[in-house]
């Protein structure tokens, strides 16, 4: 049997193998774990064929702290930001009426733009009112401005899945 030779995994970095004489020198621990069921038969099966206490064959899988550590971390990221993924959902959603109410938006714009028309030429561009209404519709475009690059912004979430 080889010793020490790296086995490729799902994961991005080996894992060496079990090496019999480590384990049956190793000094048992008593410990609680909840494990699949999976897991624990993957361990009654070796620890049964190499002859060796579950707890050292534990120990030494455990001993490559680095390797854990590295999974753990990992795991731990990917896990958190799965946690995300009803954040991304409602943000989805409000994506979509972001669209919506910019369309409307931009449609009132038109309106008042044509509303300023029709004062400019009735009262002339001078009058109270119109400067009014033209400093309306400024503020109107430049809200409606900010809202079309807020959605442009926000149209990456449409096409997330997770």
């Amino acid at each position: 049997m080889a010793t020490n030779t790296p086995q490729p995994h799902t994961t991005d970095f080996d894992l060496p193998y079990a090496d019999v004489a480590e384990l049956k020198a190793n000094q048992s621990v008593r410990a609680t774990f909840r494990l699949s069921e999976n897991t624990i038969l993957a361990m009654n099966i070796v620890s049964t064929q190499l002859g060796v206490k579950q707890k050292s064959l534990f120990d030494h899988l455990i001993a490559d702290t680095e390797a854990l550590e590295a999974i753990a971390r990992d795991a731990l990221v990917e896990f958190s930001i799965k946690r995300l993924k009803p954040v991304i959902e409602q943000e989805k959603n409000k994506q979509e009426v972001r669209k919506r109410i910019a369309q409307k938006v931009r449609a009132n714009l038109e309106i008042q733009k044509q509303l300023l028309l029709e004062a400019n030429e009735k009262l002339g561009e001078e009058d109270p009112v119109c400067r009014h209404l033209a400093n309306a519709v400024e503020r109107l475009k430049s809200a409606y401005r900010s809202i079309h690059t807020f959605v442009q912004k926000g149209e990456k979430i449409t096409e997330f899945t997770m």
